[in-house]
């Protein structure tokens, strides 16, 4: 089930499953699930998130909300440090309980569980199994999150949910286009949540974002999308689906009011997909209120009609195909070609112009094969402005690398700081234009059309109308070429099939008559019933009213003739008689004031105009002449702006011919010659002429002079600013990428600095509990740390961390402790001895190495315990008695009450006495262990030891023997524990019993 079903479960459980998106599939089984409606399955989610700078603390926000359970499989992406080890897995492993890991090479994505990218690495994903990549050196400026959601839309399709959070720069936007065409959800965190606002802003302004949520309120938009009761999915379709067949007529009309495209020809199953998704988006359950929101909100009809076009192709899609096209039919239809004839090729249904680039390329590699060149007409034609203008600008994102091969890359583009640009050679054989397939009429005379993927979403009587097309636009021997998914139906009368597997058709001569429903037009939708009145006056009222004042005014004031023209020069209102001075010119009807100009009238009222655009105010061309058949008239130009009145919003000129009355003379020639005055007009054109062309051209030679210096600075400086843009690009993207990088270890580091605080806090809490003196020696015998109990022994403070110890007088007698720590660093062999202070206090002084993480010795660790009380017992039980009952009755007020635990046993090994922090310690009381063996409370490994210890004792060999051991306590726990074994002896001086005392 893919994941926009699910939600739409959650919303109405007998809405039906989503297919595809109605855009161009990803791959050929996205194309062919498409036609078949497939049964309902469900299918585990996939959840990428690409973070950056200040992603660590959305995602330590995010993980401690997401549950356990979901059934998910994270996978995170961010732009970690190449040069750093990561801790990135340990640190949101603290805020789940979900198994988190770095992946690895061949590790199939699991239900529950979160994957980290490491660092240095490229990451992709093939049939749920990530691959790891090496990091190129085109690919470090923090391109890695849009590589692997490009790889996830390519592999999962609809199953994918794509999350972006905080982070600079714009990495991803590219990625969540390609998850979002491919009908994968894509949630942004909001741009009051995220710490670092680049990457949601971009993805945002992308369009192709579903959700824009607080990174805390995306996990439950996430258990909405992919929870809710999974057996419900199974569910039949239910009269929802009808509902929504019944107001398609609306959608249609609506669609078509806004884009003047008609959707009614196009799949009805689709089409409720693509509806049901956007009703989803925006918690719908009824078509009513989509309807509602469609009337009411121009924007989301044009969201819709966005995500009904086919809006998703690559470069060479099906390689075995193009292989083929390439290799074997387009060798052979450019080797039989004749010299002199262009090879002309469309590409219908282009998209964003990636099949154009491919079929250019193949088809210069052919020609480059034979050593034949052709003029190359390619025509890429798409419904979409956007796509093609994508298409124009033949600039894509550097993950294409993954589909052209590096040769391809070197011949036929150019690498710039945001992608790669298809070279001049080959975009200068490529023309784009906006053609809708159904209604616009197709192009003739074509060696090749290719058509691929597209045809799937037309309703079969729409694909029987356009196969006729494309085989009337085809020469005799023309090629087919259509999608992997797609066929000619009953149209492959019209075709002979070339190759059945990847598709490529030859088109049969002379086969119009025999196909039945061969017909270039079809009929188009009437939508009148469903749309709304727009009214458009093309004057308004005022405007009429202007006219109405002004003609007034000139009837009134004795105007001249005259005419009133707009600011292109059109007449719009005519005074008077203008017979003399303007005419119609040949051919269509043209009322601009300049076409219409007599001659000798044109070139002072074209200077005119232009004087009075640039002035601004009133123009005076005094004593022009111009001939009326046999008569001249001589008058004044006059040009008047009108300011206060307008028409259609352009501003309107008076242009006034005043006549000047000149007193006639009769003429003495009678022969048929010019007369004086004609000559003398005729004469003064000319030089007016001459004076006019003169200047014009010396102004134009100016112009063009400056124009020509002015134009090679420019063109030197944009060259410079573009190569100063292009170096400030790098360096931006490489300080942006640094800067994320930076981010990313320094939130790092501050977990573990927070961390190890937690540990510091925890170890002097234990220190200054304890009441051991601990000092802590470097490999100079300097003080590095000590307990505040160290104090009853040296004089150290704070302050004296990283002077020598030898500088501090000590309170022991006779004891060198820098020398016995040199022999401890010499030998590395630990040294416990018994000291005295100056208090006749009894300390056992322990010093070890200090051995760090690696192994290494850094120093020493010096403990001192009071012993004295131990001590004092141990000589009190050293007293001798008669009878051992009455030495323990003397004894029992200090051995009871002593604050360590002691245990006494007989020769036979039975317990005898114990005190009562031997019973807090053990855990069994008084009554159940006296009588009992001692060996009940050692563990089966350690017998022997204790064996040998007591030993010692009763044979005389050793007075006080210390052992380190370990004991059992009741709960079965095992602990280690040091003990003191003493003798007890008689009055004769005989062993009576052992006295076990726990330090």
């Amino acid at each position: 089930m893919v994941i926009k079903d699910t939600k739409r479960a959650i919303k109405n459980k007998k809405m039906t499953a989503e297919a595809n998106n109605l855009g161009e599939p990803i791959n050929v089984k996205q194309a062919e699930l498409a036609e078949e409606n497939p049964p309902i399955k469900w299918v585990q989610p996939i959840v990428v998130i690409g973070a950056s700078a200040g992603g660590l603390e959305s995602l330590n926000q995010f993980f401690p909300v997401m549950p356990a359970s979901s059934g998910c499989a994270f996978v995170i992406v961010s732009h970690l440090d190449p040069k750093h080890v990561s801790v990135l897995s340990e640190i949101i492993q603290h805020k789940t309980t979900m198994k988190v890991s770095l992946a690895k090479e061949g590790v199939k994505v699991s239900a529950n569980c979160v994957y980290v990218i490491p660092p240095n690495k490229n990451m992709t994903i093939a049939n749920s199994v990530l691959h790891l990549h090496e990091l190129t050196v085109s690919s470090t400026l923090s391109h890695q999150i849009n590589t692997f959601f490009h790889s996830v839309a390519s592999d999962q399709g609809e199953n994918a949910i794509a999350i972006i959070l905080s982070g600079s720069g714009s990495d991803g936007t590219e990625g969540i286009s390609a998850i979002h065409h491919a009908g994968g959800m894509v949630i942004a965190e909001s741009r009051d949540s995220a710490k670092f606002k680049g990457m949601p802003e971009s993805a945002i302004a992308s369009g192709n974002v579903d959700f824009i949520l607080p990174v805390t309120d995306i996990p439950n938009t996430l258990l909405d999308i992919i929870g809710g009761n999974i057996n419900s999915l199974q569910e039949s379709p239910s009269s929802h689906e009808s509902r929504i067949l019944a107001a398609l007529p609306e959608v249609f009309a609506l669609l078509f009011s806004a884009t003047q495209q008609d959707f009614s020809n196009y799949k009805t199953t689709t089409i409720c997909r693509r509806i049901e998704r956007r009703m989803a988006v925006h918690h719908m359950t009824q078509i009513s209120d989509y309807l509602c929101l469609l009337r009411d909100n121009a924007q989301e009809v044009m969201i819709l009609y966005k995500q009904l076009l086919i809006g998703v192709t690559r470069f060479f899609r099906d390689v075995d195909a193009f292989e083929q096209l390439e290799n074997k039919h387009l060798l052979e239809l450019i080797r039989k070609k004749p010299a002199n004839d262009p090879l002309r090729i469309w590409v219908a249904g282009c998209s964003s112009g990636e099949e154009v680039y491919s079929i250019a390329i193949i088809v210069d590699e052919c020609m480059e094969q034979l050593n034949r060149q052709f003029e190359v007409q390619i025509f890429g034609t798409d419904i979409d402005e956007a796509a093609i203008s994508i298409a124009r600008a033949g600039i894509y994102p550097k993950i294409i690398n993954q589909d052209i091969s590096p040769q391809r890359l070197n011949n036929y583009f150019v690498e710039k700081s945001n992608g790669y640009q298809v070279s001049n050679k080959i975009r200068e054989t490529v023309i784009f234009a906006v053609q809708n397939l159904t209604s616009n009429p197709p192009f003739s005379k074509l060696d090749l059309l290719c058509c691929r993927n597209l045809l799937i979403y037309f309703t079969q009587d729409l694909q029987r109308k356009i196969l006729p097309l494309f085989h009337y636009s085809l020469k005799a021997d023309g090629l087919l070429f259509l999608g992997s998914s797609e066929s000619l139906g009953p149209a492959s009368i019209l075709f002979s099939v070339l190759d059945k597997k990847c598709k490529i058709f030859k088109k049969l001569p002379n086969m119009e008559k025999k196909y039945p429903l061969f017909n270039l037009t079809h009929p188009k939708r009437d939508f009148s019933m469903y749309k709304t009145e727009l009214s458009q006056q093309k004057k308004t009222f005022e405007e009429v009213n202007s006219l109405k004042l002004l003609k007034a005014m000139l009837y009134q004031s004795g105007m001249p003739a005259s005419a009133i023209i707009n600011e292109q020069g059109e007449i719009v209102y005519v005074h008077g008689k203008l017979g003399p001075y303007l005419e119609l010119p040949e051919g269509l009807c043209d009322f601009n004031i300049l076409n219409m100009a007599k001659l000798g009238l044109k070139i002072s009222l074209s200077k005119a105009i232009d004087q009075l655009h640039s002035d601004h105010k009133a123009i005076t061309i005094p004593k022009l002449r111009i001939s009326d058949k046999q008569s001249v008239i001589h008058f004044n130009l006059i040009l008047k702006p009108l300011p206060e009145f307008k028409t259609a919003g352009s501003n309107l000129t008076m242009v006034i011919f005043e006549e000047i009355p000149v007193k006639k003379e009769p003429s003495t020639i009678t022969a048929p010659f010019v007369n004086s005055a004609q000559f003398e007009q005729l004469t003064e054109e000319l030089r007016y002429t001459k004076e006019s062309l003169q200047s014009h051209i010396e102004e134009l030679e100016t112009s063009n002079e400056d124009m020509i210096a002015t134009n090679e600075e420019l063109q030197s400086t944009n060259e410079e600013l573009q190569s100063s843009n292009e170096e400030l690009e790098t360096s931006r993207e490489e300080l942006q990428s640094l800067n994320e990088e930076s981010s990313t270890v320094g939130a790092e580091l501050k977990c573990q600095v927070d961390d190890l605080m937690k540990a510091n806090d925890d170890i002097k809490n234990l220190l200054d509990t304890t009441n051991i003196a601990t000092i802590f020696l470097d490999t100079h015998c300097a003080v590095r740390l000590c307990t505040p109990q160290a104090n009853k022994i040296f004089p150290l403070t704070n302050a004296d961390i990283g002077r020598p110890l030898s500088h501090f007088a000590s309170k022991l007698v006779d004891v060198n402790v820098e020398q016995l720590s040199l022999q401890v660093l010499d030998n590395l062999l630990m040294k416990e001895l018994e000291v005295r202070d100056v208090d006749n206090n009894i300390l056992r002084m322990c010093i070890r190495p200090y051995r760090t993480l690696k192994n290494l010795i850094d120093g020493v660790v010096i403990t001192f315990e009071d012993i004295s009380k131990i001590k004092k017992v141990d000589a009190m039980l050293q007293i001798s008695s008669d009878n051992l009952q009455e030495n323990m009755f003397f004894m029992s007020g200090a051995f009871l009450l002593a604050p360590h635990a002691m245990i006494i046993k007989d020769l036979n090994g039975l317990i005898i006495a114990l005190n009562e922090q031997a019973v807090k310690l053990y855990g069994w009381s008084r009554e159940e262990l006296l009588g009992q063996p001692i060996t009940m409370l050692t563990p089966e490994k350690y017998l022997q030891q204790m064996v040998d210890a007591a030993s010692l004792c009763h044979n005389h060999k050793e007075n006080i023997v210390d052992i380190a051991t370990y004991r059992l306590t009741k709960s079965g726990e095992t602990i280690a524990q040091k003990e003191t074994l003493s003798r007890m002896t008689d009055v004769s001086g005989k062993v009576c019993a052992v006295v076990y005392t726990i330090n």
